[in-house]
């Protein structure tokens, strides 16, 4: 009940608004919907490069873009990038002091919202959640963990580089 209560509460702020914030939310949004366009809808002249890095926010949202829609969208990305990166700080925090820091929910839940959220650098800010999810599942090595850190790595890199190669 508590990481669910938690959960909610940090991702609350991304949809009470009418708009989030953020200089390169809108080029996601409209990357994803001209990217969903463009696969369902044959446009002359246009078509679908391959990136690597910094499109794992349209490659979540293009397929839910129909379903869902946009104004349901625009929150739901940065919500779901505040509570990766909020639960990614808590875990990094519970690996490395072997037990839960309940007492710095709050500063960590105001720390997820910190400047690069609001910068709106939202492929970095999530690749830097999955990345702490890294560091604290390598944090004491195993076999295991090493295999699920390398497949968050992966997704992470779709996100943004950077952080993947910080948590390397």
């Amino acid at each position: 009940i508590r990481v669910l209560c938690l959960t909610v509460l940090v991702a609350v702020p991304c949809f009470w608004q009418m708009h989030i914030p953020s200089a390169d939310l809108p080029s996601h949004l409209y990357g994803a919907s001209l990217a969903r366009t463009v696969q369902t809808t044959p446009v002359p002249g246009l078509k679908l490069a391959s990136a690597w890095t910094n499109t794992l926010s349209e490659r979540l949202w293009a397929p839910l873009l129909g379903i869902l829609g946009e104004r349901w969208l625009e929150g739901s990305l940065p919500a779901l990038a505040v509570v990766v990166f909020f639960w990614g700080e808590l875990f990094w925090i519970r690996r490395a002091t072997g037990t839960w820091a309940w007492p710095l929910a709050p500063i960590v839940a105001m720390v997820s919202y910190g400047v690069i959220f609001h910068l709106g650098f939202l492929n970095f800010f999530l690749s830097t959640g999955l990345a702490l999810w890294c560091i604290g599942l390598l944090w004491r090595y195993s076999a295991g963990a090493t295999a699920v850190a390398a497949g968050i790595a992966g997704i992470g890199w779709f996100a943004h580089a950077l952080p993947v190669l910080w948590a390397a």
